[in-house]
């Protein structure tokens, strides 16, 4: 079978949601055109590929317009409506994506030194989600649905000392764990960064 390999960056989380109604939220705007760009330029460089592959485009160039088109034009989020109600799921949620699950909290973790955001470790952002419940540590525990992370800065951004590095969405009475893993995960630098390479190299 003819294949394709992409290598991608992955020394920050990719988009801004970490958590599952959060990352279906994300999901949703991305399919309406309005999601962090990083998310939608990925997904528009696979699926392009995907596209050539299953002959419905002679070069990925034209692929990539088409697609962008079915963001653009309602298209893209009006297919996944179709998936959702095919599988018996709540297409409001896609139209009014505040019914989806939601946390009781939303908490700033704030930037206590000013500089560039030089590096966001994906590992301990996702430790940080699993502490507030988006995942399990144990297959005994059980997953919170509207907990997560959203971030609101990424490498190579600039931040002030109080600026909101990312936001916790919790239901615990204590997510101060949580808050310290996101802390540990942002590195600062007074140097300017360059923001990272999304793909490192196609492999077709």
């Amino acid at each position: 079978r003819e294949t394709v390999a992409f290598l991608t960056d992955m020394n920050q989380p990719l988009g801004l949601a970490i958590g599952n109604a959060l990352e279906v939220k994300e999901a949703i705007e991305t399919l309406s055109g309005n999601g962090p760009r990083d998310l939608e330029e990925l997904v528009l460089q696979l699926a392009s590929y995907m596209v050539v592959l299953a002959k419905k485009a002679t070069n990925t160039e034209e692929a990539y317009a088409k697609l962008k088109e079915k963001l653009n034009n309602g298209e893209a989020l009006q297919k996944f409506k179709e998936f959702i109600a095919a599988q018996g799921g709540d297409t409001s949620q896609i139209e009014n994506p505040e019914l989806l699950p939601t946390a009781s909290s939303v908490i700033p973790v704030t930037a206590t030194q000013a500089g560039y955001v030089e590096k966001i470790d994906a590992l301990s952002i996702g430790i940080a989600a699993m502490k507030l419940g988006a995942g399990r540590a144990t297959k005994e525990d059980t997953i919170d649905m509207g907990v997560g992370v959203v971030l609101n800065k990424k490498v190579g951004e600039s931040i002030q000392v109080g600026d909101v590095l990312a936001f916790v969405h919790t239901n615990q009475s204590d997510s101060q764990e949580a808050i310290d893993y996101i802390m540990k995960a942002y590195e600062i630098t007074s140097s300017s960064v360059c923001s990272p390479t999304l793909i490192y190299d196609i492999i077709a």
